[in-house]
């Protein structure tokens, strides 16, 4: 495996391991990122099949939160009693003003015959949290994300990756061409805030229900305004995304209970190309988590720290048909 470092300006870094022609991992310092995955199809075209905005120091100043860590907390809660800052109306959103993707973390790389890792470390001290988020990827074409937090005293802790994918390798095909299979039983309903509430459970053959493992076309996107939803998985915590034409396809399995799935249901100016602008559904995330706000459920303590892993793992379909 090739590995190669490039630094840009404000402390930045750019980290990319070759595994072969056919596949490659770019990550970043900033906000513990993964920044682009390239993969070839079965007509071995090599393509990003991840989305990023045009310029990456973006990142800093428009919060796209793509591909990066989402932290201390995920998603939209109420502070309620805490001291939770209020950065969304009244509400704490994806780990406030100076979240974790914002933050130039420190980092490591290990590197084996059989497999690389770069190790990612920050040292929150306003939260009393230290983070560490490990990405291993493996001969083999998987990519795992091993992520620990730890606290001297109590703390509040729920990170994701906000990683999207298109596997048409063009954000200009959206991936309402994509099959979804999503071993998930319930989901949460919203109230008018987007926080969580009710737990329901998903009825067979429903908007919803993408539990065949054949998986289920992702073309009725427009007809209800795309997904924004979390999803309580089943007796397998795991999904898989296809797209049956080229033979791209992401199989994710997690420790974590719950997953956000969103499907860029409206188009962010800073996502474009020559000018344009990513159309609506032009990606779709797997935001493995806690269910968001469940303070109670994102406690961690010094005896009982955080960990948690989710695998991403990358294939052609007709090499997993043989």
């Amino acid at each position: 495996m090739e590995i190669r470092e490039k630094h840009l300006n404000d402390g930045i870094c750019l980290i990319e391991f070759k595994l072969t022609e056919k596949f490659s991992i770019t990550f970043s310092n900033l906000g513990g990122s993964i920044v682009e995955i390239k993969f070839a199809d079965k007509f071995n075209t090599l393509e990003p099949i991840t989305l990023m905005p045009a310029y990456p120091l973006s990142w800093i100043s428009h919060r796209t939160f793509a591909g990066s860590i989402i932290g201390p907390l995920a998603g939209r809660y109420d502070p309620k009693d805490t001291i939770l800052e209020k950065n969304r109306g009244a509400l704490h959103f994806h780990g406030g003003t100076n979240g974790y993707d914002r933050q130039l973390w420190q980092y490591n790389i290990v590197q084996t015959e059989e497999q690389a890792a770069i190790i990612f470390s920050l040292l929150d001290q306003e939260n009393d949290l230290s983070t560490q988020v490990t990405y291993t990827l493996t001969a083999h074409c998987c990519l795992s994300m091993e992520i620990v937090g730890k606290t001297f005293c109590e703390a509040l802790f729920n990170p994701t990756n906000h990683l999207y994918f298109n596997l048409n390798g063009d954000p200009f095909q959206t991936v309402e061409n994509h099959t979804l299979y999503l071993n998930a039983t319930a989901y949460f309903q919203e109230n008018e805030q987007k926080l969580l509430t009710t737990q329901t459970p998903i009825l067979a053959g429903s908007q919803l229900d993408f539990s065949a493992v054949v998986g289920k076309t992702l073309q009725g996107l427009k007809e209800f305004g795309g997904l924004d939803t979390t999803f309580l998985f089943g007796d397998k915590q795991e999904g898989c995304i296809i797209q049956p034409e080229n033979g791209r396809g992401v199989h994710i399995s997690t420790t974590l209970p719950a997953v956000v799935i969103f499907t860029f249901n409206s188009e962010q100016p800073l996502f474009n190309k020559d000018g344009r602008s990513f159309p609506n559904y032009a990606g779709i995330t797997f935001e493995t988590q806690y269910p968001a706000n469940n303070l109670s459920q994102c406690r961690i303590t010094k005896e009982q720290p955080y960990y948690s892993k989710t695998d991403f793992t990358f294939f052609l379909t007709d090499d997993k048909a043989k």
